[in-house]
C-alpha cells in the first residue's frame, strides 16, 4: 500500500485552539498509511511541534506572508 502525505498548515504550533487541532490530526495519524508534514508559516518552533517531531513528522518553516510576500513565496 502507497503511503500518502498529508500537509497541515498553521501560523505556529503553540497552545490554542486551532493548533491543538492540527496536533491530534498530526498526533493521530496511522504512520503505516499517513506521512504528515508539517508547514509553519513563522520561523518560531512552539510546543506541539517538538513532539510531533520526535513521532516522525516533518517541518518546513516560511517567513509570515505578512512581513514579507515576497520571501514567503520563494519559501
Amino acid at each position: 500500500m502507497k503511503i500518502k502525505k498529508i500537509l497541515l498548515v498553521a501560523p505556529v504550533l503553540d497552545i490554542g485552539g486551532a493548533e491543538k487541532v492540527v496536533r491530534d490530526i498530526a498526533w493521530y495519524a496511522d504512520s503505516e498509511k499517513y506521512e504528515v508534514h508539517l508547514l509553519i508559516l513563522r520561523e518560531k518552533v512552539g510546543i506541539y511541534e517538538q513532539q510531533l517531531l520526535n513521532k516522525g513528522c516533518k517541518s518546513f518553516h516560511v517567513p509570515e506572508p505578512s512581513e514579507n510576500y515576497v520571501n514567503y513565496l520563494k519559501a
